[in-house]
């Protein structure tokens, strides 16, 4: 298994559900494994308990990323290691809080901008994992359906599903589904960390994702 995994941080179960399977089947392919971490909610905009304070800030938001890692690693039913890992992929919803001025977006927003600069993340200072964050804007269901009022999890998880058979059954291509019409796209990181500060609209860099697949992380 070393040096043969790929982690995905998903904040609920229909990004799970939408971008999981397409995925582990085409990993498998290339002898490489996909494991999806479930973090239950968006951690950038979480507040502590009793607190008008967040959970997590700019300052700490790296730290917590590796916790995140880190707790899965321990759990007893888990068996990969750090040195398992060479990709890491942290996947958000940009929730236009690059546009809005909002207390809570406003944190979700410097966070970003700490988490775009990172790229390795490990236990040690030479760690190779590399890591790169994915969104989309303003979420999930906006690119893929141009939804914008907010949903319940009952009704997101319709979608995924709904999605994820028609996709099975070939009768959506996924990669096109992220591509479609008016949706913003990007293939470098880099580019999508930068123009995204000023995009308002369907967007997403899940497609640099992919195309790494595609070209079978040739690059690693």
């Amino acid at each position: 298994m070393k040096g043969s995994v790929i982690l995905i941080i998903v904040e609920g179960i229909s990004d799970e559900e939408t971008l999981v399977p397409w995925i582990n089947r085409t990993i498998n392919k290339l002898r490489k494994r996909v494991t999806p971490i479930v973090i239950h909610g968006d951690m950038l905009t979480r507040y502590k308990e009793y607190s008008t304070q967040f959970e997590i800030t700019s300052s700490n938001v790296i730290k917590e990323l590796q916790k995140v890692i880190n707790n899965f690693l321990k759990k007893p039913s888990n068996v990969i290691k750090w040195i398992d890992i060479i990709k890491v992929y942290y996947v958000t919803d940009t929730d236009n809080c690059f546009k809005i001025e909002r207390e809570n977006l406003i944190n979700k927003r410097k966070c970003l901008n700490k988490l775009f600069k990172l790229k390795k993340i490990g236990k040690s200072k030479g760690s190779r994992e590399t890591v790169w964050s994915n969104f989309f804007g303003n979420n999930l269901e906006h690119v893929l359906y141009g939804i914008e009022n907010r949903l319940s999890d009952k009704e997101k998880a319709k979608l995924s599903t709904e999605f994820t058979i028609d996709v099975s059954n070939e009768k959506k291509d996924f990669k096109s589904s992220f591509s479609q019409g008016e949706i913003k796209t990007w293939n470098i990181y880099e580019e999508s960390y930068k123009e995204i500060q000023n995009y308002k609209g369907r967007a997403t860099n899940i497609t640099a994702l992919i195309e790494e697949i595609e070209n079978g992380f040739k690059f690693l």
